[in-house]
């Protein structure tokens, strides 16, 4: 039995069969091998774990949702609700009837109160907020976005930024085109009313993964690059409406902000593989046997008929070595004799010698 483990794991891997509840233990390693591991005759279920360093679950950062009682009043420049974020900065490219911010909390997807952009007539409306902390290496940005119609040329966009504003990654979805797009790439995603669940891991200083849920569907995941910039440090995001169009069927909507890093502990790595290993098999009498000759101790085990009927069952010789057969019956056959005290129910039926 042999196999590949994770670097992580270290120490001993563990086996059990559980066929025969026969257990062991071999060096752990990247490529292991164990031998020698004893079978029973049927199903044999051979259990192998190990234990390893491995992300156990999430410490939450920083955190902030549309509920919170800071936006009981509304959504404004300033307001700084949650936790390990600093306060929205809230603009506009033109007039307040064209542009602007609010809480809905009617008719949504992403939860019972949420931020919300309108823009129409060519504007853009665009909210901002820092991280705390510069997003490190293996931790996590999680949101949940809505958008509804959206004109063709307008666009709803969550963008992850640099402190010069610069996106380095986003997701948005533009008017007129079939599928959500990345930075980097199209996605399989199409069209949605019904919110996006997305988390967003920085996996190296230049590279991503994203798992995006779309209500009612599949999980979708992705891995890319970031956009090359001289300030690759991701502190900020910004959320986008685009021009999407007039009227409330074409609001924008973010929600539950996190900052999450993995927390990591002792994982149990457990598989196993099923051996089924075949009894002595019913051989009729006229089946060539092998000669006393062809024994060799240590690699067979040795059967003899209860009695001489065609498809007998043979049963295991105790005192397994070739003084217990004798060859009176020519080349090709062999004698099994019986304990003392058996009786006289055995025959010279011919023996078997069957290789493990």
């Amino acid at each position: 039995m042999q196999g590949t483990a994770d670097p992580s794991v270290a120490g001993f891997l563990e086996w059990t069969n559980q066929a025969n509840l026969v257990s062991g233990v071999a060096a752990a390693g990247p490529s292991w091998s164990i031998s020698d591991i004893p079978l029973a005759v049927g199903t044999n279920v051979i259990t192998i774990s190990g234990e390893g360093e491995g992300i156990i679950g999430f410490t939450t950062n920083g955190a902030d949702t549309g509920s919170d009682a800071v936006y009981d009043n509304g959504w404004e420049a300033g307001d700084n609700g949650g936790s390990g974020f600093g306060p929205w900065t809230l603009s506009t490219s033109g007039s307040g009837a064209d542009g602007g911010s609010f809480m809905e909390d009617t008719g949504l997807s992403i939860g019972p109160r949420a931020w919300g952009l309108y823009a129409q007539n060519g504007q853009t409306t665009w909210a901002e907020r820092t991280l705390v902390s510069p997003l490190q290496v293996g931790q996590s940005i999680h949101c949940r976005m809505e958008n509804n119609f959206i004109d063709p040329g307008g666009i709803v966009a969550l963008h992850l930024s640099n402190s010069d504003s610069e996106h380095l990654w986003y997701l948005e979805f533009k008017g007129g085109t079939n599928v959500y797009a990345l930075n980097d790439q199209a996605t399989d995603m199409e069209f949605t009313g019904d919110g996006l669940d997305i988390t967003f891991t920085l996996t190296s200083a230049t590279t991503y993964s994203v798992d995006v849920i779309r209500a009612g569907a599949a999980l979708h995941s992705f891995t890319g690059t970031l956009e090359a910039r001289a300030n690759g440090t991701i502190d900020r995001l910004r959320f986008w409406n685009i021009f999407a169009g007039a009227g409330a069927d074409h609001d924008a909507y973010l929600n539950d902000l996190a900052v999450r890093s993995p927390a990591t502990g002792t994982v149990v790595c457990t598989d196993s593989l099923t051996v089924v290993r075949p009894s002595a098999p019913p051989l009729p009498e006229d089946q060539p046997y092998l000669e006393q000759s062809g024994y060799v101790a240590g690699e067979a085990e040795f059967y003899h008929a209860a009695t001489s009927t065609l498809g007998v069952v043979w049963t295991a010789v105790s005192g397994n070595t070739p003084g217990a057969f004798a060859n009176s019956r020519g080349p090709g056959y062999m004698r099994a004799l019986p304990d003392t005290g058996v009786g006289a129910s055995y025959t010279d039926g011919p023996a078997l010698e069957y290789r493990m």
